[in-house]
């Protein structure tokens, strides 16, 4: 099951906690990897590709927040494997913590995206 919010507006200062604004589209898979893990403070033995990327999302236990916002203004990536893959590491990611309680772990997207991404969901 996607844990992904649909919104019709713009968020960010609206939201408690930290927000992290995914803003554009066209992303290269390993440039949004390194943008999130610089933005989410990942440790050094973090590596630049999906395996380390999910098991860091999964982790997360440096981070002093408890609320967490990845919020999309956009599709980040444009290769629907990729995208694919993203969504389900972050959604993934976002159950594991929000079902534990310890981190509080929100994925937003545009409604008018709602449509693509659930075709794309695994």
């Amino acid at each position: 099951m996607l844990d992904i919010n649909f919104v019709d507006y713009p968020l960010g200062e609206t939201l408690a906690g930290r927000s992290i604004i995914i803003k554009s589209s066209g992303y290269k898979k390993s440039d949004l990897i390194n943008y999130l893990a610089l933005e989410l403070e990942f440790p050094d033995y973090f590596s630049v590709n999906w395996d380390s990327f999910e098991e860091c999302l999964r982790d997360l236990s440096w981070i002093k927040q408890n609320c967490i916002n990845l919020v999309h203004t956009a599709i980040p990536l444009e290769n629907d494997n990729e995208l694919s893959t993203y969504l389900s590491i972050i959604s993934s990611a976002s159950n594991k913590h929000n079902s534990i309680g310890i981190i509080n772990l929100q994925i937003y997207f545009p409604v008018k995206y709602k449509k693509k991404i659930l075709s794309l969901a695994i």
